[in-house]
């Protein structure tokens, strides 16, 4: 009988795990639109501030969005023109 308990409490987990386990169905293509309202443009860096020699890459911006359970993810960069 204690076997059986056992047994039990293994099945139960086991459909515990089972049913927490889901897939995600995300897309393996990016989808390409122009820049939605919500997304605010970084501001320039102030050019008599930066380091000699200037940085390759200025400002690396990310933003994302959850909305209607989806995601949605802006990323920016600004490059730099190094001093000669």
């Amino acid at each position: 009988m204690n076997s059986g308990v056992h047994m039990l409490r293994r099945v139960a987990f086991m459909a515990c795990l089972l049913a927490s386990a889901a897939p995600a169905w995300a897309g393996d293509t990016p989808i390409y639109q122009p820049v939605p309202d919500w997304v605010k443009q970084a501001p320039a860096p102030d050019p008599g501030k930066l380091p000699t020699p200037r940085p390759q890459i200025l400002i690396f911006d990310q933003q994302q969005r959850v909305e209607d359970g989806r995601l949605s993810s802006i990323r920016t960069a600004r490059q730099g023109r190094s001093a000669s």
